[in-house]
C-alpha cells in the first residue's frame, strides 16, 4: 500500500476493501469519502455516535478537527474550539481512552514529569475527514466531482507531511534494525526533529522529513546534525552515545548528499519506495 493510501485510509482492513485498485488514490477519495453517496462519507460521525456514544458531538467534533488541521497544544486546541482550557483536558481524557487521540511527547522525556504534549489523531481517516469533510458538506456537495481538486488537492501536500513522519517513525526499526528503547518526536525550544529513535548499543538516530517538491540537501543534513546535537540524552548503560543521521524525503537527494552519504557510515538516505517497499 502506498504512503498516500495509507495516510488517508489507514490500515482499517473494512477501509481498504472500499477502495478500487483500478483507479487512482484522488478518484478512491473522491468517490468514497467526499462524495455524499461514499461509503466512507459519514464513517467517523457514525462511529462516533454508535460505536463510542459521544452524547456532546459538538464540542468532541470540533476538538478533533482543531486537531485534524494542525493545532496540538492544549492551548491552541482550547482557542480553536472555543473550549474552557480547565474544561478542555476532561475531553481529551475521554478521546484517548477512546484511542481516537494519543498525546505525544518528546520521546525523551519522562511521560510521569513532564508537561510538554502534543495531540496527535490516531486514525487516519479521522484526520483526513475532520479536515476536510466535516463542516464542508455543503461545499463538496456543490463542487460534486471537482471536490477532490479544489478542496483536497491544494493542501495535500501539507497534510502528507505529518503522515510521512508518522510513516518513517513506524519504519525505523526495519530501517536502521536495532533495539530501541523508544521512537517518536523530539522538540525543545524553537529545536524540533521528526524521527528520533534511542536505540540500546547508545546510538541516537535523528531523522528529518520532508514531503515536498525539493530534493534535501547537505544543508538539511548539517541542520539536522545541529540539532541533534541540542538533544539531551545519555545511554542508559553508561556506554558513549553515538548519532546516526537518516534523511527522508519524497523528492530524493541533491548530488552533494548523496555523496556525502556515500563517504559516511553514520548518514542513511530513504525514499518513500525503500521506506515502504512496494
Amino acid at each position: 500500500m502506498s504512503i498516500q493510501a495509507w495516510s488517508v485510509f489507514g490500515g482499517t482492513p473494512y477501509y481498504l476493501q472500499a477502495l478500487d485498485p483500478s483507479r487512482s488514490l484522488a478518484e478512491n477519495v473522491q468517490s468514497q469519502v467526499l462524495s455524499e453517496h461514499g461509503v466512507l462519507h459519514n464513517e467517523p460521525e457514525f462511529l462516533l455516535r454508535t460505536e463510542f456514544g459521544i452524547r456532546e458531538p459538538q464540542t468532541y467534533y470540533t476538538i478533533l478537527r482543531a486537531i485534524a488541521t494542525g493545532k496540538r497544544a492544549a492551548n491552541e486546541i482550547a482557542g480553536f474550539a472555543g473550549v474552557d482550557s480547565n474544561a478542555l483536558g476532561s475531553y481529551l481524557s475521554k478521546l484517548r481512552r477512546l484511542r481516537l487521540v494519543e498525546r505525544n511527547i518528546p520521546v525523551t522525556a519522562n511521560p510521569n514529569s513532564t508537561r510538554k504534549s502534543r495531540c496527535r489523531l490516531k486514525e487516519p481517516l479521522f484526520r483526513f475527514w475532520f479536515r476536510y469533510v466535516y463542516g464542508q458538506q455543503g461545499e463538496l456537495v456543490q463542487l460534486g466531482e471537482d471536490a477532490y481538486e479544489e478542496m483536497v488537492e491544494p493542501t495535500f501536500t501539507d497534510y502528507m507531511g505529518t503522515m510521512f513522519e508518522r510513516v518513517c517513525q513506524n519504519a525505523l526499526p526495519s530501517l536502521i534494525p536495532k533495539t530501541y528503547h523508544g521512537i517518536g518526536y523530539w522538540w525543545h525550544k524553537q529545536h524540533e526533529l521528526d524521527v528520533v529513535g534511542l536505540a540500546s548499543d547508545g546510538t541516537l538516530v535523528a531523522g528529518e522529513c520532508k514531503y515536498t517538491n525539493r530534493e534535501m540537501t547537505e544543508g538539511d543534513l548539517a541542520d539536522l546534525e545541529r540539532t541533534a546535537s541540542e538533544v539531551q540524552w545519555s545511554p542508559s548503560n553508561g556506554s558513549d552515545r553515538t548519532e546516526q543521521y537518516c534523511c527522508f524525503c519524497r523528492s530524493g537527494f541533491s548530488d552533494g548528499l548523496q555523496q556525502v552519504a556515500a563517504e559516511r557510515d553514520d548518514v542513511s538516505l530513504f525514499t518513500p519506495s525503500e521506506i515502504v517497499p512496494g
